[in-house]
């Protein structure tokens, strides 16, 4: 969302436009990882990085949505470990 934020100045004021992005915790912690991997080092392997990230992101995904059903229902649920993917790392 991008919204329109005034900055006064002595003799006049200016709109200037400004993101403000909503992110879930799984979001933020799988992007700033990303980020900061992917990006500041500019890594070798980055599409075996990118495929890892996906991975990732996946499980992540399932993680928060098993904590929106206990919120809603009040009772966690298991993963079970074939929903779990193998490492990239390892495998």
């Amino acid at each position: 969302m991008i919204i329109a934020v005034p900055v006064y100045y002595l003799d006049t004021m200016e709109y200037f436009p400004v993101e403000i992005q909503l992110r879930t915790m799984t979001m933020d912690l799988w992007a700033s990882m990303e980020h900061r991997v992917c990006y500041k080092k500019l890594p070798e392997h980055r599409e075996e990085l990118a495929e890892a990230f996906c991975q990732y992101a996946d499980i992540l995904g399932k993680i928060e949505e098993q904590f929106e059903a206990n919120n809603e229902t009040g009772m966690l649920e298991e993963i079970a470990p074939s929903e779990v993917v193998e490492s990239p790392t390892e495998g």
